[in-house]
């Protein structure tokens, strides 16, 4: 068992390393569960946050609140790189609104965008958006790919970094 335990130590202090800050963090039982349990901690958190909380009526949606289509994204901070990246954003999915729970080791934060102003900031930007091609066929687009990617692509995923103020507070309204 001590070999075992060396092993272990190990792994935590070398394989580990990038993630050292989530380790004893308040919020590292979240960052090291799989993508769909945070996911759906994301979802419980914001129906917490929200309140009278509607059942969603297809599965393009987690919720309705106020009348409006709220789809969560759930990510945890890439500490490395200080950026959240979320995932599965489709813009032809019935969606009034996304909501982004962003979570680093201290703290977690809620923000609120409209889906149409969130395809147009990112059409404009071209920046941070990831083509999803099925597993291991991701492509990071670049300014050279122009604004015609979005005709032909309805899955993307969105790399954020943690300090954008433009994104945060801007575009995106604090829920809570």
């Amino acid at each position: 068992m001590k070999k075992l335990d060396n092993v272990l130590q190990n792994i935590k202090v070398n394989v580990l390393a990038d993630d050292k800050r989530w380790l004893d963090s308040k919020y590292g039982w979240i960052k090291f569960q799989s993508n769909k349990k945070v996911g759906a901690i994301g979802e419980e958190i914001a129906k917490g946050i929200y309140g009278d909380c509607v059942p969603p009526i297809s599965k393009d949606h987690d919720f309705i609140f106020a009348g409006r289509k709220k789809e969560v994204k759930t990510a945890t901070m890439a500490i490395k790189q200080g950026t959240f990246t979320f995932f599965q954003i489709r813009q032809f999915q019935d969606v009034n609104d996304y909501v982004f729970i962003c979570i680093t080791p201290e703290k977690i934060e809620i923000w609120e965008v409209s889906k149409k102003d969130l395809l147009r900031y990112i059409c404009e930007k071209e920046k941070g958006v990831i083509v999803a091609g099925g597993k291991g066929k991701r492509k990071v687009l670049e300014e050279k790919h122009g604004k015609e990617w979005m005709k032909y692509n309805d899955l993307f995923h969105y790399k954020v970094r943690v300090d954008d103020k433009e994104f945060f507070g801007g575009l995106c309204k604090r829920v809570g």
